[in-house]
């Protein structure tokens, strides 16, 4: 059986190498504890978001746009979505470490669309309010 380090320092390389670099299995386990901690994070803010817009419509957002209110929800909507999925998908790493790729580009992908989303989200609601 491979140690967890090697097969960490392996997927890293892969990818990022700097030699100076201290690629320790608890620094990378750390690293990958905080992309996970700001995708539970999008997911509160997105939560939030649309609670408070949903909340709030009818008293303070008389003359908005409803195209752009409806759109921003769904958008973040789709945030929450992609955030639950990329954690699932981050279940992967934790379950076994010989056969999982710690830099995963499906991951990857899902925690910059959560992220764009996030952001296109509120633009939208942003917009409602000001159109």
């Amino acid at each position: 059986m491979k140690s967890k380090s090697n097969f960490i320092l392996r997927s890293y390389s892969k990818f990022i190498y700097d030699e100076n670099a201290d690629y320790s299995e608890d620094k990378l386990i750390k690293a990958n504890d905080i992309v996970i901690d700001i995708a539970k994070l999008l997911i509160s803010l997105s939560t939030g978001i649309v609670t408070i817009s949903i909340t709030l419509q009818k008293e303070i957002l008389h003359g908005t746009n409803k195209y752009f209110l409806l759109s921003g929800w769904i958008v973040e909507g789709l945030s929450i979505l992609l955030g639950v999925v990329f954690l699932y998908s981050m279940l992967k790493l934790y379950r076994n470490w010989n056969t999982a790729k710690l830099v995963d580009p499906l991951s990857t992908m899902l925690g910059i669309f959560q992220f764009l989303t996030f952001i296109f989200g509120i633009i939208l609601l942003g917009f409602s309010a000001i159109l």
